[in-house]
């Protein structure tokens, strides 16, 4: 799915389909789309990346014991 993509997920597929970009409306195939504003005239757009965690509930879960287990003393030196 691209960026400013806007349009729904088709079931039982799980395909999205894409009814116009809210970036560039002015390319979109429908009349009624090709007349809407730009995101861009709202104001100051910016993009991204963001890191999705790839672990499960028990891992996350494990790390977070193992967090609670681990300290740092006065002198800096970690201890478990």
């Amino acid at each position: 799915v691209k960026l400013g993509a806007v349009g729904y997920l088709q079931k039982p597929e799980g395909k999205f389909v894409t009814l116009f970009n809210s970036f560039s409306p002015e390319i979109g195939q429908e009349s009624a789309v090709r007349g809407l504003p730009s995101l861009y005239g709202y104001g100051r757009v910016s993009s991204g990346a963001q890191r999705q965690d790839k672990r499960n509930a028990a891992q996350r879960g494990y790390d977070a014991f193992v967090g609670l287990l681990t300290f740092r003393g006065k002198s800096g030196a970690v201890s478990s």
